[in-house]
């Protein structure tokens, strides 16, 4: 029989790692401008990544503990299938910013600036690989009763538009196409802004929500607000790029 206390692990887990999650992502996103403020920004992002690296060890353990020796009850379970379901849903977010996130620090002439350990991303990145495996019956049982997630329909999608959006992830990604997404910080738009009408009308978002989720810049590197009308299209939508990408990962019906 599982308990209460033993379901606690999960939520515990998962609201830590959205907090660290955004944390890297803020780290990311700043030391890739490397600016004055950025700087300052990206060295308090980064001492929260690191500080809470053993919080996150410990309190994933005892998530996939949690599930690992009360599987058997859980699977045949709808409310606690489901729990589980959401925490790794957020926890596959979680390990594709991990990855992102160790690509960045890895690269970045900047990061031993920023880090006091600048090994900190791989480890990160050891500790969610170290689950995988955890996953499938999980998912295998979920998708059973609740169908493909966005990310297992659309794997991919992020890559695919990676010239066009700097540092997101196909859950993001997702979520942002389906109205439904609550970011700690707008992804940046590093595309022509017409084709982010071409993404923003093709899935029927509204021009606010577009502004909303991320950050335009024009020719000048100055902050723009995207405006359909303005941002219009010069030849037919078939002959751009992105819209070759988004029918592949969203065929029309």
């Amino acid at each position: 029989m599982t308990t209460s206390i033993d379901r606690k692990a999960l939520d515990r887990a998962k609201g830590l790692i959205v907090t660290v999650g955004g944390a890297m992502r803020n780290a990311s996103a700043s030391l890739a401008s490397a600016t004055a403020l950025e700087e300052f920004n990206a060295r308090y992002d980064a001492a929260l990544v690191e500080e809470s690296f053993p919080d996150v060890s410990a309190t994933l353990n005892d998530a996939f503990s949690y599930i690992a020796e009360s599987w058997e009850d859980i699977r045949d379970n709808e409310v606690r299938l489901y729990e589980v379901f959401l925490f790794v849903r957020e926890y596959r977010k979680f390990a594709e910013t991990v990855d992102a996130f160790d690509d960045v620090v890895n690269s970045c002439g900047f990061a031993p600036d920023i880090f006091s350990d600048v090994t900190v991303g791989n480890e990160y990145y050891l500790l969610t690989s170290k689950y995988e495996q955890l996953l499938q019956p999980v998912l295998s049982a979920a998708e059973g009763r609740y169908g493909k997630t966005a990310e297992d329909k659309h794997d991919g999608i992020a890559h695919a538009l990676h010239s066009y959006i700097h540092l997101a992830n196909d859950l993001v990604l997702n979520d942002i196409i389906a109205g439904q997404c609550a970011l700690e910080r707008k992804l940046l738009w590093t595309g022509p802004l017409n084709e982010a009408t071409i993404f923003g009308q093709y899935f029927g978002l509204s021009c606010k929500w577009m502004n909303d989720c991320f950050e335009f810049r024009g020719k000048d590197k100055r902050l723009r607000r995207l405006n359909y009308s303005h941002n219009r299209l010069n030849y037919d939508v078939k002959e751009y790029p992105i819209y070759n990408i988004l029918v592949k990962y969203y065929p029309k019906e």
